[in-house]
């Protein structure tokens, strides 16, 4: 999937502003409304992890709670701009 460019830049831009982390319920909430798109969070939570994997964002791990049924930790994550400190959160 191919995130716009207008989505891409509205994340940018209300990460930029902040100094803590965000999750993506309140990305989505900033974010709609700036855009015409629509997004709910999960949907929101799909395009900030796929912009921490190409390095435009930066995932953050709030808390772990357990782990799925193929033994891989589940992690409670928020975000926040590549070039703020993450110590914030912790």
């Amino acid at each position: 999937m191919k995130i716009p460019k207008s989505i891409r830049q509205a994340i940018k831009d209300k990460l930029a502003t902040e100094q803590r982390p965000l999750g993506a319920g309140v990305i989505a909430d900033a974010v709609n409304n700036a855009q015409k798109y629509q997004r709910t969070p999960r949907q929101m939570s799909f395009i900030l992890k796929k912009l921490a994997k190409e390095g435009e964002i930066k995932s953050v791990e709030i808390s772990k709670n357990g782990i799925n049924r193929h033994g891989n930790a589940r992690v409670r994550c928020e975000y926040i701009a590549v070039g703020v400190d993450d110590t914030v959160a912790n």
